[in-house]
């Protein structure tokens, strides 16, 4: 029964990032200075909702995180008194035909649109969805994409071997945790298969109760504990911790340790040199 719920709980996260795996939308460059210009893109092709098909534009975005901007603010979403049916023109999308034939970007400088720091940008990411000038709505069918969110990786050059994104994890929010496996200098944990690598992850609360989905010596059975293999090498796992590991609303979580090892394990040389904590944050 145990074991069932956990499948459930990873199926609702793979759900959740459908949009993420699917690049409906991302940022360049990455990682990312927010502090400069980035490119927001976004490949219409590719959303669930279709209600845009065959809109040729033009497109804004309508965005709310970091924040969601107030009335009077220059970089507002809507004006008047439908805002919905009135994008404002600064927020119109570029066509980028050598992207691909439904791809539309949006140029910013993150903390200087959204008016907040570089580690609210990291920690929120942003997000956003699609729409034409007017939107419908007021009793019309709504004309827009499903909401998008894009994780924001930082340009730290010293995040370590393991890390999540953003920086600081929220055990409520849905975070990856990230193994540089390219900077691995273990010779034999480098150049990991595919398909070969796992990540035990623990947490303890203040009570000092622990909480994992297997112990480190059997995570090879739990399909949920396989970490995706990146384009570039790297290895990532996204959860939001208090559903991953089964944490009691309430339980405060004080200390959070991963390791990574590989599939098939016949000794240290198969798991990485040290047990990594990450960095937790209160909600």
């Amino acid at each position: 029964m145990k074991l069932k719920k956990y499948f459930y709980i990873i199926g609702l996260l793979s759900i959740s990032f459908i949009k993420v795996s699917a690049q409906v939308g991302w940022i360049e460059p990455a990682p990312t200075d927010v502090t400069k210009p980035v490119k927001i893109f976004v490949d219409l092709s590719k959303t669930t909702n279709k209600s845009l098909d065959g809109n040729a534009g033009p497109f804004y975005i309508w965005t709310w995180k970091p924040v969601e901007l107030a009335a009077g603010d220059s970089n507002v979403n809507g004006l008047g008194d439908k805002p919905w049916k009135n994008s404002n023109d600064r927020l119109i999308m570029t066509p980028e035909p050598d992207k691909g034939a439904r791809v539309f970007s949006f140029t910013m400088i993150p903390t200087k649109f959204y008016g907040v720091t570089p580690a609210a940008v990291y920690q929120s990411g942003i997000s956003l969805l699609v729409k034409p000038k007017d939107g419908g709505g007021y009793g019309d069918p709504d004309l827009k994409t499903e909401d998008i969110t894009i994780p924001i990786e930082p340009p730290s050059t010293d995040k370590g071997l393991i890390y999540c994104l953003p920086g600081t994890l929220f055990d409520n929010d849905l975070t990856s945790i990230v193994y540089d496996n390219p900077k691995e200098s273990k010779i034999s944990m480098q150049n990991i298969g595919t398909n070969d690598c796992y990540l035990h992850i623990k947490a303890t609360d203040a009570d000092g109760i622990a909480y994992q989905v297997a112990p480190f010596f059997l995570v090879q059975d739990f399909p949920q504990l396989q970490m995706k293999k990146m384009p570039d090498g790297r290895f990532k796992t996204t959860l939001i911790l208090r559903s991953f590991l089964n944490i009691p609303d309430g339980k405060v979580i004080k200390k959070l340790e991963v390791t990574v090892r590989k599939k098939d394990w016949l000794s240290s040389a198969d798991q990485t040199d040290k047990v990594w904590a990450l960095k937790l944050g209160c909600q």
